[in-house]
């Protein structure tokens, strides 16, 4: 046992923090989909024209 034990004056918190923070990234992924949308891959590309579908 050491000289002297260690003793925690903090304790947990209160608020869940991994919900708030899944939640936060999916608000966040949602936002960014309107603000800055990413063109869908495969539309206008070799492979598409290829096939036909550009």
């Amino acid at each position: 046992m050491p000289p002297h034990p260690i003793e925690s004056v903090d304790r947990p918190s209160h608020s869940p923090w991994p919900p708030i923070l899944l939640g936060g990234g999916v608000i966040a992924s949602i936002a960014l989909s309107y603000l800055a949308p990413l063109g869908w891959p495969g539309t206008d590309d070799f492979a598409a024209r290829t096939i036909g579908l550009a």
